[in-house]
C-alpha cells in the first residue's frame, strides 16, 4: 500500500503540487554567428517547477490551463505554494536537472525556518547593536 502524500504545511492530504516554475530544462549550449555561447531549452522535458505538495487551504490559486492532449484533453489549475504567494515567475533561466533540486531543497529549507519561526520552536537571534551601543 502507497501512503498518501502530505502538504507540507500541516497534515492534510496534498491534493496539489507549487506549479512555481524555477526554470526551463537545458537542452544544450550553442555558438552564435559572433562566437557567443548561450543554453538553448528542449521541449522534450517539462519545466522545471518547485512542486512542494500542497492541499487546497495552503495553495495561492493561480488560474486555469486547459491542456489539449487529443482525446485525453483537461483542464489543470496553476497553484502556487506560501513560499511564492505574490511572485512571478516569467524569465525563469535554462537550467541543469540538479540545479532545479538544489532550489527545490532551497524552498524546503526556507520554509521549514519560516514555520518553525511562526510556531515558535525556532526564534531570530537578536539584532547586532548599533555602533554607539559597542562602546
Amino acid at each position: 500500500m502507497v501512503a498518501k502524500q502530505r502538504c507540507f504545511y500541516c497534515n492534510n492530504p496534498a491534493t496539489l503540487l507549487c506549479d512555481f516554475r524555477l526554470g526551463l530544462p537545458f537542452g544544450e549550449r550553442l555558438r552564435d554567428s559572433k562566437g557567443r555561447e548561450y543554453d538553448v531549452t528542449t521541449i522534450d522535458k517539462p519545466l522545471h517547477t518547485c512542486d512542494m505538495p500542497l492541499c487546497r487551504d495552503h495553495a495561492e490559486y493561480r488560474g486555469w490551463l486547459h491542456i489539449k492532449a487529443g482525446r485525453n484533453s483537461h483542464f489543470d489549475s496553476y497553484d502556487y505554494c506560501p513560499e511564492h504567494v505574490g511572485m512571478v515567475d516569467t524569465g525563469a533561466p535554462v537550467m541543469q536537472d540538479s540545479e532545479a533540486e538544489r532550489l527545490r531543497r532551497v524552498v524546503v529549507a526556507n520554509a521549514q525556518r519560516r514555520l518553525m519561526r511562526e510556531r515558535g520552536v525556532r526564534r531570530s537571534p537578536p539584532p547586532p547593536p548599533e555602533q554607539g551601543k559597542l562602546f
